[in-house]
């Protein structure tokens, strides 16, 4: 979860100390380091606020996804009371229990949740400073995944709201305070981009003719334009796209060989923007080691590139 904070010359990432999970906060010019008791998930864009939840659940309900090395508490409590979600402060360092799975679980029920373990997963911000989303997901043991319905609440705890809930939703981004792009599916349609309303009811499809799997996605910092990738096809090779917003064009940025390795250790290309969406970096194994590597798309989002797909 190493990511900046705000604006400033500082970095947070998690570790872990005397058999806890912490979150470090390093000054990259003074060197100063200060130490939050929880591990965060999700940074608001300031840097002064961010969520917590139980890296420990994640790691026995979704190895790869977690952290391992402390024991999950409630590693046999389907719906748990006392576990769930945290708002941190990041300037005082203060946390606050602010919703429980169990209370996930209760609101807006479905019978199928009975019996299934629940858990929170993927927390992010929009532009907003104290409004979040998360996944709620639920499955059996004999399950990998199970299903996912994506949830939008206040740092209090309060207007907790269901965006979408047809049983699966995977990657997603906030474009705004309002609007949240999410793969998913829809009864009567399928798994599409969709663009949901946060407390609202309009859905629309994005770039249907042109995506057909999930993918990591993200908007550029103008909200212009939406990046993406997609997981190995039938050769082994994952795709890096550009989309317009705007224009409704695609940009193939890519294509990088992926090599088959077991699941919790691939290596998916995770594209992000810098600050002014002129550059993403990606993660890769195409040359056949680990790396990060640094694409300049300046010409497409800056120069205005008229061709597309």
């Amino acid at each position: 979860m190493l990511q900046w904070l705000g604006e400033r010359r500082e970095v947070i990432f998690n570790d872990r100390k005397g058999g806890s999970f912490i979150a470090r906060i390093i000054d990259l010019e003074t060197g100063h380091e200060r130490i939050v008791s929880r591990p965060v998930y999700a940074v608001n864009r300031a840097g002064s606020r961010a969520v917590s939840l139980n890296f420990s659940r994640l790691q026995h309900q979704r190895p790869g996804y977690g952290y391992a090395g402390v024991p999950d508490a409630w590693v046999r409590i389907c719906e748990p009371e006392d576990d769930g979600l945290y708002a941190l402060n990041l300037e005082t360092g203060e946390s606050q229990f602010i919703l429980s799975i169990a209370e996930a679980a209760r609101f807006e029920r479905k019978p199928e949740f009975e019996g299934k373990f629940h858990r929170f997963n993927h927390a992010q911000f929009g532009a907003s400073l104290d409004r979040f989303a998360v996944l709620h997901r639920y499955k059996s043991s004999d399950e990998e995944v199970g299903l996912t319905r994506l949830m939008t609440l206040n740092l209090d705890g309060e207007e907790l709201c269901i965006v979408s809930d047809h049983g699966f939703v995977s990657h997603y981004d906030w474009l705004g305070e309002s609007s949240i792009l999410a793969w998913a599916r829809r009864h009567g349609t399928g798994d599409r981009y969709f663009l949901f309303q946060d407390r609202g009811t309009d859905i629309s499809i994005i770039g249907e003719n042109h995506f057909y799997c999930d993918g990591h996605c993200s908007f550029s910092p103008d909200g212009q334009w939406m990046l993406t990738d997609t997981y190995p096809d039938e050769t082994d090779h994952r795709s890096l796209m550009l989309y317009s917003m705007r224009t409704g064009s695609l940009h193939l940025l890519g294509r990088f060989l992926a090599p088959p390795m077991d699941w919790e250790i691939r290596c998916d290309l995770h594209p992000r923007w810098n600050r002014d969406g002129t550059q993403i970096c990606i993660d890769s194994i195409h040359e056949g080691t680990r790396q990060m590597y640094v694409l300049d798309v300046s010409d497409i989002t800056k120069g205005g590139w008229p061709y597309g797909i």
